[in-house]
């Protein structure tokens, strides 16, 4: 007597290996694709001061990496690193008290941890930036047609590293003429003394402003034409006697008058 089968049990384990052997195959597949070589230990990029209060830390995605870890330590001889973000992103918006800030960056792939990188140097500081950032270049210098109010920052970490801001300007000028500009430091006790500030003009040294005394900026051609200076941190000001600190001051710079040269 003749055994009648199940057509359709024997469907069902045909078409269950073939989803377990395509299954199988997309993760292999995947394995294989990946990047074969390791992830490559960086070090993450901090942006400071554009808000109060406020450190953005981003990097890179690295295709070799499972996820990435994040550590955070205080800029102090006792303080250790401790674990503020883990997970795929490449991107982390952190919000620490007051201080300076050391940030490391682990990759993991598998059971295998690549870094920590070195540290990044950041700041939390409860003065953001002035309104006319971004101005740390020539290319974007402010036209001084008036008074102006601004900040500027200089920090230095325990190992050197230094997060410093610099303010670019551009002073339009007659055919042979010199404007005579003037620098309040608001954290400067008294006129005359030198300022947290040193003025940068093309073709000349650096020099330190001395708080509401004039400084020059001349213009020798005969034509008339934009004069470009940047407004600098006097560093030695800023962190007198420590090897690390830092601060933000307020200033105002203006131009006073504008004569003809040998008028």
């Amino acid at each position: 007597m003749s055994r009648e089968r199940n057509p359709g049990l024997g469907g069902c384990f045909v078409i269950a290996l073939a989803i377990l052997a395509a299954s199988c195959g997309s993760a292999l597949f995947g394995t294989l694709s990946r990047s074969a070589g390791d992830p490559a230990v960086v070090t993450p990029r901090a942006t400071s001061m554009e808000t109060p209060l406020a450190v953005t830390l981003d990097w890179d995605a690295d295709e070799a990496a499972d996820y990435y870890v994040l550590e955070r330590r205080r800029d102090t001889e006792s303080s250790q690193y401790a674990e503020v973000y883990r997970g795929t992103g490449t991107r982390y918006a952190d919000s620490p008290a007051e201080g300076r800030y050391y940030y490391c960056l682990t990759k993991v792939r598998g059971e295998r941890d690549f870094g920590p990188s070195r540290p990044a140097f950041a700041v939390s500081s409860p003065v953001a930036r002035d309104e006319y950032e971004p101005d740390d270049g020539m290319a974007e210098a402010r036209l001084l047609e008036s008074a102006a109010i601004a900040n500027m920052y200089y920090f230095r970490g325990s190992d050197g590293q230094v997060l410093s801001d610099a303010d670019w300007y551009r002073v339009t000028l007659p055919p042979r003429s010199v404007a005579y500009l003037t620098l309040t430091d608001y954290s400067a006790e008294g006129a005359e003394v030198d300022t947290h500030f040193v003025v940068y003009r093309a073709g000349l040294a650096e020099s330190v402003i001395h708080n509401k005394h004039p400084f020059e900026i001349e213009n020798d051609a005969n034509v008339r034409r934009d004069l470009f200076f940047a407004i600098k941190p006097n560093a030695v000001r800023y962190i007198p006697s420590v090897d690390s600190g830092g601060r933000v001051i307020v200033y105002k710079i203006a131009v006073e008058r504008i004569e003809l040269i040998g008028g």
